[in-house]
């Protein structure tokens, strides 16, 4: 169960590290960060279920979340590990289709929860507004399918580099860490999203340290410029 949090520290420094939110008109910035309510959630619990209607849209302002798909009971499929600026809920609120995937507390996180009828007053107040929420669904599917199509036949060296180009393209780069991009994630969860064992992604993250592309520390990467990581 979600904790109301006591606490309303400014969060729109966080959000506009992600360049949905950074794209946004300024009065929607502030709308939607004034419509929203802050809610915590501890470790492991579950914030969206796989298959759920919509609860709204949530933003991660302090800690991680694990996105991913069960494929049966047994069957886990990590996805993704969200981090501060991270958006997440799209699907079911704006598109009306049941939720993809389950996304969890990875850590005790700090949400911006922006519930569905908030949504939808925005967008029946202005119809242009729903282009922009749209945007957010389309702008994963489009990753997605960049994902697909660009990892067909690839070594895992390139897979790998596509994995870090398309993530950190959900974040305003330019906005944050002097261009460079900072994810959150242990090398153990990297592996599972790109499929590749621990072994093969250590080394290649330190063939890609050695070129000065990355900088590795405990539980996260830093990619220096995304661009250079592209090799077409």
């Amino acid at each position: 169960m979600p904790l109301s949090s006591q606490e309303s520290p400014e969060p729109l420094t966080t959000l506009l590290a992600g360049a949905w939110f950074a794209g946004l008109p300024r009065g929607l910035q502030l709308e939607i960060v004034e419509a929203g309510t802050e809610v915590s959630y501890r470790r492991d619990e579950i914030i969206t279920r796989q298959g759920a209607t919509s609860t709204g849209l949530y933003a991660v302002l302090d800690g991680l979340v694990a996105i991913g798909r069960w494929l049966d009971a047994d069957d886990y499929v990590l996805i993704h590990v969200g981090q501060p600026a991270l958006w997440f809920g799209e699907v079911p609120t704006i598109c009306g289709l049941p939720a993809p995937v389950e996304t969890r507390a990875r850590t005790g996180v700090r949400l911006l929860h922006l519930r569905p009828e908030g949504v939808d007053r925005f967008c029946e107040q202005d119809p242009e507004r729903f282009r922009l929420f749209a945007r957010l669904a389309f702008e994963r599917y489009a990753l997605f399918v960049r994902l697909t199509a660009r990892l067909q036949h690839r070594s895992p060296e390139m897979q790998l580099r596509q994995r870090l180009i398309e993530i950190a393209g959900l974040h305003d780069v330019e906005h944050t860490n002097g261009g460079g991009f900072e994810w959150a994630i242990s090398q153990a969860d990297l592996a599972d999203i790109v499929g590749l064992s621990r072994q093969t992604v250590n080394r290649l993250l330190r063939r890609l340290e050695r070129d000065g592309l990355v900088e590795l520390s405990f539980k996260r990467i830093r990619v220096i410029d995304p661009s250079r990581l592209d090799v077409g």
